[in-house]
């Protein structure tokens, strides 16, 4: 169980899924990372060592800098990352909720299209 907490901890943040969807191009190093997310080099390898720690990214020195790729080697990971780029990087048609009679307040993560129920479920079980 604790495999699957770090796992699902390491795509709990926003940050990290558009880490992640950067990754499905090809490696990147911290310095592109950070270019592209427009943050700050130590918040970028905070998020980058969760990820590491997780098993969904790998690390590849090529002189000084250090190269991130997505994992590959555990079959539950490729299995999620499999999941996420279909859901991220395919741009998935999602069921839209009915709109409710009383506004509610903007959703920071508006921009990711959410998996149903079903799907969640076939994943997780």
């Amino acid at each position: 169980m604790m495999r699957q907490l770090t796992i699902l901890r390491g795509v709990a943040d926003r940050t990290r899924l558009r880490i992640i969807q950067m990754l499905f191009k090809g490696p990147h190093c911290v310095e592109e990372i950070t270019a592209r997310l427009k943050m700050s080099q130590p918040r970028v390898s905070r998020h980058l060592r969760i990820l590491r720690e997780s098993g969904l990214v790998d690390t590849r020195r090529d002189r000084r800098r250090i190269y991130y790729s997505l994992s590959a080697e555990d079959p539950t990971v490729s299995d999620l990352l499999s999941f996420l780029e279909e859901w991220l990087v395919g741009g998935r048609e999602t069921r839209r909720p009915e709109r409710r009679t009383r506004e509610k307040p903007p959703d920071e993560f508006s921009d990711l299209p959410a998996p149903s129920v079903g799907e969640l479920e076939d994943f997780l079980l």
